[in-house]
């Protein structure tokens, strides 16, 4: 899937001072959305079935400061003999 969206992934976004954690499940387009978030620098993980879940650290979120991550992901590959 070279260049495609993830629709039905789950994105979380977590505070880890705080242990604050939102999930929510992209759209069909892959995007997603996490409306009113207190500032704070947070860790995103982002998972999809059969895909390597993927993670960023200190993503620093300010009031009124809309920001916008791009991911990239590889097929996790299960081989049973």
């Amino acid at each position: 899937m070279l260049g495609r969206t993830l629709p039905g992934s789950f994105a979380s976004l977590t505070d880890p001072q705080t242990g604050w954690t939102r999930t929510v499940q992209t759209e069909s387009d892959g995007t997603c959305q996490f409306p009113q978030v207190p500032p704070a620098s947070y860790t995103v993980e982002v998972s999809a079935t059969n895909f390597a879940i993927l993670k960023r650290d200190n993503l620093r979120l300010l009031v009124n400061s809309p920001t916008t991550l791009n991911f990239t992901t590889q097929m996790r590959y299960s081989f049973q003999t």
